[in-house]
């Protein structure tokens, strides 16, 4: 890279967290991880050909389709790098477990096990306050088994009492973000992100979280957002 690019990406990085730091509200945390998807270039969402010589002397192609696990780390560097400066207050987490328990004066017993591909907490916030952002990450040639995602957005963001977090009230997040990622050139039609994708699985959603839940769709190039309130109800047709 040369000089004046790197100047460029460090001034707009420091863009980011000037306005971050500030004023903390919902907004400016989902404009960090837009900025960071942003940011996730195509290398990490490619499909690509790897020549390959097995046991015998013929070569083969071989088609790689880069897992969610390699877009997952690339954004997570990311968006650790948006909120530069504010390592002290911002944390990004991958996979956390949370074995969310119904309250025993419920009656129940049962355990629901999620685990969000991401989360943003604020380190200085009260309990109340401190989860900002779940976060789940699909491939769009994977759209079919994306229920559980929005199961655990949901469940990580509902406003529910009788959860518990192993000993205390689990805290809600204030937001929960869907990512569909793929290739809009691709040749196969189930590897390019679209919001019709989403909206057989976004319809359960329940009607108090519709606005606080974001789905993105990301093709490397391009990227659009949309409330599950306005996947429904907007007047644009869908991509």
């Amino acid at each position: 890279l040369n000089p004046p690019y790197c100047r460029l990406k460090l001034y707009n990085i420091k863009n980011m967290n000037n306005e971050i730091q500030q004023k903390h509200t919902d907004d400016y945390y989902l404009r960090s991880l837009i900025y960071a998807i942003k940011e996730v270039k195509n290398q990490f969402i490619k499909c690509g050909t790897c020549e390959f010589t097995p046991s015998t002397d013929t070569k083969y192609d071989e088609k790689i389709r880069l897992v969610e696990r390699v877009f997952a780390y690339e954004l997570y560097r990311r968006w650790q790098n948006a909120l530069w400066g504010n390592e002290d207050e911002l944390l990004v987490s991958g996979e956390i477990q949370k074995v969310l328990v119904d309250d025993l004066y419920s009656g129940k017993k049962e355990k629901s096990l999620y685990y969000p591909d991401m989360v943003l907490h604020h380190k200085k916030f009260e309990d109340s306050r401190c989860n900002m952002i779940a976060c789940e990450i699909k491939r769009a040639c994977n759209y079919r088994n994306i229920q559980k995602d929005f199961d655990s957005i949901v469940e990580y963001t509902q406003e529910n009492t009788k959860r518990v977090h192993t000993s205390h009230v689990f805290q809600p997040y204030h937001m929960g973000v869907f990512i569909l990622y793929g290739m809009k050139d691709s040749s196969n039609e189930d590897d390019i992100p679209s919001f019709e994708k989403i909206k057989e699985f976004a319809k359960n959603v329940p009607e108090d979280l519709k606005q606080r839940i974001h789905c993105i769709i990301y093709d490397g190039e391009e990227l659009s957002h949309k409330t599950v309130w306005e996947l429904f109800n907007s007047q644009e047709n869908s991509q």
